[in-house]
Formats: C-alpha cells, structure tokens, sequence
C-alpha cells in the first residue's frame, strides 16, 4: 500500500503486536550512569541506545509454532471492527489482493483463496492463501509478489516470516494485504479459511475477468522473473 494510503492503525507497525521496546522509551529520559563524567555517561548511554537498535529488526523471524500462536490468541480475541474503509482505500487493497492471487496463480500455487477480512479485524483488509508445492515454489512467489507490490508499485511491506527457515509456512504483510503461502501439510494444519470461516471469499478470478479490479499493470513476463528469483535459496528478498 502507497505510504499515503497506509490506515493510521498500521503505521508505524512493523507487524501486529510489535511496540516499541520500553528500553528505548526510557533511555531518553532516564540516565543510568548521572553519577559518572558527562563524556563518560554520555558514551554509555550511546552505547545502550545501539544496542538495542542491533537487536530490533524490522523482519523478525519466528517459527511455524509461534506464528500458529499468534494467529489462535488473535482468533480468541474479541473482533476488533475497523471503522469503514473509504472507497479509495478499499479498492486499492482489493486490487493489491487479486494481483498476489493472480501472480500465484501464474506460477501455479494451488488452491488459491482471498478472503475479505475488512468486516471482521482493523488489522488487515485481506488474506491471500494459496498452497506451494515446494519451498522453491513458495520463494518464487512470494519473491514475485513482492517485486510487483513493493518494488513497481510503492506498496511498504510490514514484515516477512518463515522465508528463511525450512518450515511450512511464509507470511509477507503489507498492511492491507497479507499474503500466506502454506505447504499441503502446513495449510491442513493451521487451516485459516476454518479459523477466519466468518470471513467472505472473494471470487478474485471473476474480478480480473470483468475488469473491476485493475491489475492491468502485470506484466507478462511474471512467471520468468519469479522463476529466476529461486536461484537464491533464503535470501529473503528486499
């Protein structure tokens, strides 16, 4: 999503959950070593500050069961109702949404549902769920998708996880749009469409057939890049 269309509960969010670190909060506040020289404090406190920015990453990586927690502790909260979309922003995450089913269609991930979450969470307008038969079929597209809604189209990505580890789920959030890419077993498991079953399933095949949605920009050489980008096995892609 363009930086000017991001809804203000997503920015400043790297993904759901994560805050500011309350060591960074209060270090600008508080001075640890008041008793020692002012050059001499003032070098700790630097010190305490880098630290900490070394540890903070804005793509955190966290296992498969980690990732499963998260999303049941989300389910058993009380549904958060966001305020309704405008138009505008609605259709612009609809549109980024068909375009990452129709890239993983085009590079044939299978069973591909995108799920309107706009009536049931403020965190995200939609899911895109689709199953890779390999882990260098679930690189190649979220690589692809991330090329064309990061790179050609502005959109900020949140965070990505599981790109770098052998489980069987990759999540890349883009604020409006988070894209899911299971293995078989890995989507039986943790089974979305169940846990988020209130939500609508949008018949994005149908939106590009009539037009309704833009996603005229894709380009016609999308299979080949996403193919090329499997070269590189967990280099996450920037």
């Amino acid at each position: 999503m363009p930086e000017d269309l991001i809804p203000p509960n997503r920015q400043g969010l790297s993904r759901p959950g994560q805050h500011c670190s309350p060591h960074l909060r209060e270090t600008s506040v508080q001075n640890p070593s008041s008793s020692l020289p002012d050059d001499e404090a003032s070098r700790l406190n630097d010190e305490m500050l880098n630290d900490e920015i070394l540890n903070e990453s804005d793509d955190v990586e966290y296992s498969d069961e980690d990732l499963s927690e998260e999303f049941d502790e989300l389910a058993r909260e009380p549904l958060q109702l966001a305020s309704t979309r405008s138009p505008e922003l609605y259709a612009n995450s609809l549109s980024n949404a068909v375009i990452a089913a129709k890239i993983a269609d085009d590079l044939r991930g299978q069973d591909i549902v995108v799920l309107d979450m706009t009536h049931l969470t403020s965190i995200v307008d939609f899911f895109v769920i689709v199953t890779g038969n390999s882990r260098r079929q679930m690189h190649a597209i979220a690589d692809e998708v991330n090329r064309k809604l990061k790179h050609e189209d502005g959109n900020r990505r949140f965070s990505i996880e599981g790109y770098r580890t052998e489980g069987n789920w990759i999540l890349t959030d883009y604020g409006d749009v988070v894209l899911h890419v299971f293995t078989s077993e890995g989507r039986l498991l943790y089974n979305l469409e169940q846990l988020w079953a209130d939500a609508k399933r949008i018949d994005w095949k149908g939106l590009l057939g009539s037009g309704a949605v833009n996603a005229g920009a894709l380009n016609s050489g999308t299979t080949g890049q996403g193919a090329a980008n499997t070269g590189t096995q967990n280099a996450e892609p920037g």
